[in-house]
């Protein structure tokens, strides 16, 4: 969890309820709420609550900040994984260990969290992140034996994410509130 991010009060509790309640399950995150100096703009609204390897595909399959691990199934996969050419999609290749060690995840739709997205946030989306992004779905695809289908899919992504790293800052910013299925 960031440090300017809000958990909302009953976030922890949730998320424990369910992982006692779901031993199948070694990870789960929530839906956040977006926000920034001006208060709350939009929030994530198309999340797949039990998410299968093919859903990784999805940008964000689980939100990172509000996602509790068991302890036993970090540890089983290593936990993260430090490498410069992972810098900002740490938390994808995680998801990518994860299902390819047995691991299943799930999202709780309603919103528990805050982040905070603002200005400063969209600088922190450069090429070399998005490079870094591309790089892990490769991988990662190949981790958890992605169907042969599935690679259509990892086309289009890398086509969009060269695309997106080729925008002017303004017309991307307009975009992100937009294209990420976000609502006010």
């Amino acid at each position: 969890m960031d440090g300017d991010d809000i958990s909302l009060p009953t976030r922890l509790e949730r998320e424990v309820e369910f992982l006692n309640n779901n031993p199948n399950f070694a990870f789960v995150s929530t839906a956040m709420i977006l926000f920034d100096d001006n208060g709350d703009w939009g929030n994530f609204k198309k999340l797949n609550e039990f998410p299968k390897k093919e859903d990784l595909i999805n940008v964000p399959a689980f939100c990172h900040a509000p996602c509790m691990v068991r302890r036993e199934a970090y540890l089983a996969v290593g936990g993260y994984t430090v490498d410069d050419r992972l810098l900002r999609v740490e938390d994808c290749h995680l998801w990518f260990k994860m299902y390819a060690n047995g691991y299943k995840g799930a999202n709780l739709l309603e919103p528990l969290y805050k982040m905070r997205d603002d200005k400063e946030a969209s600088k922190r989306r450069t090429l070399k992140a998005r490079k870094n992004g591309i790089y892990v779905m490769c991988i990662g695809f190949k981790l958890v034996k992605m169907p042969w289908y599935m690679y259509f899919h990892l086309v289009k992504f890398i086509m969009l994410e060269i695309i997106k790293g080729s925008l002017p800052k303004s017309v991307y910013d307009k975009l992100h509130r937009r294209n990420l299925n976000l609502i006010k």
